[in-house]
C-alpha cells in the first residue's frame, strides 16, 4: 500500500483534537504564557515546560548571537529598572558584580 493510499484518521474512526488546517498552538499563545498572561499554551505547556523542553531553551544563546537585540533588551530593562521584578534585578546585579570582579579576558574561552 502506498502512503497516499493510506486511510485518513477520519476513515479509521480515530478521534482527533484538531484538523490539519488548525494549528495546535500559535506563537501568540506561547508569548501569552511567557509574558504571564496565560497559564498554558495551545499544547497545554506551561512556562517551565516551554523554557526547558522546547527550542526556547536557547533564548540566551540567541541573544548572545544578536548583539543589537541584547543591547536593546538591556537598554529597555535599564529604562524600566524600578519596574523590573526583584528576582530579575537581583540576577542582573549579581552578574554585573561578577563581571566587575573579573580579570580582563577571563571569559575568552580560548578565542
Amino acid at each position: 500500500m502506498k502512503v497516499h493510499d493510506m486511510p485518513s484518521w477520519m476513515e479509521l474512526g480515530v478521534p482527533v483534537d484538531h484538523y490539519d488546517d488548525e494549528p495546535l498552538c500559535t506563537a501568540q499563545q506561547v508569548l501569552d504564557v511567557l509574558f504571564g498572561r496565560s497559564q498554558l499554551d495551545g499544547r497545554g505547556r506551561d512556562s517551565e515546560t516551554i523554557f526547558t523542553d522546547t527550542s526556547m531553551v536557547c533564548w540566551t544563546d540567541n541573544f548572545a548571537a544578536t548583539p543589537e537585540a541584547t543591547d536593546d533588551l538591556f537598554a529597555f530593562l535599564g529604562r524600566q529598572w524600578e519596574s523590573v521584578p526583584e528576582s530579575v534585578r537581583r540576577l542582573i546585579t549579581d552578574l554585573a558584580e561578577a563581571v566587575a570582579n573579573e580579570e580582563d579576558g577571563a571569559n575568552d574561552y580560548g578565542n
